[in-house]
């Protein structure tokens, strides 16, 4: 199995949830971020004085899948994907599924 992350911009997160869907992921998490980076964010004004920034929302998505599913995973990725935001893929060795009478 491997854990798959990344940042979306927060705009592409429905179209990325309907199309990811059919793919049959194990575990799907997402957060709300605030980053720094040296990407240039959205231009923001501050009473009517333009301002640039390197503040960025964004969706940081976290994926468990099996294996074969990477490269069907990646391509679906990156079509959400702002340019310069990377990938990370780590192998897990061990996801544990709590079963039903354990809870």
């Amino acid at each position: 199995m491997l854990k798959i992350e990344s940042y979306l911009p927060m705009d592409e997160l429905d179209a990325f949830l309907d199309k990811i869907g059919s793919e049959k992921v194990l575990n799907i998490n997402f957060y709300q971020v605030s980053n720094v980076s040296l990407i240039k964010g959205k231009g923001t004004q501050y009473r009517g004085v333009p301002s640039s920034t390197n503040f960025s929302d964004r969706i940081k998505i976290e994926l468990i899948i099996h294996s074969e599913q990477l490269d069907e995973v990646i391509s679906l990725i990156k079509n959400h994907l702002e340019p310069n935001v990377g990938i990370a893929v780590v192998e897990i060795r061990e996801f544990l599924i709590p079963s039903k009478t354990e809870a």
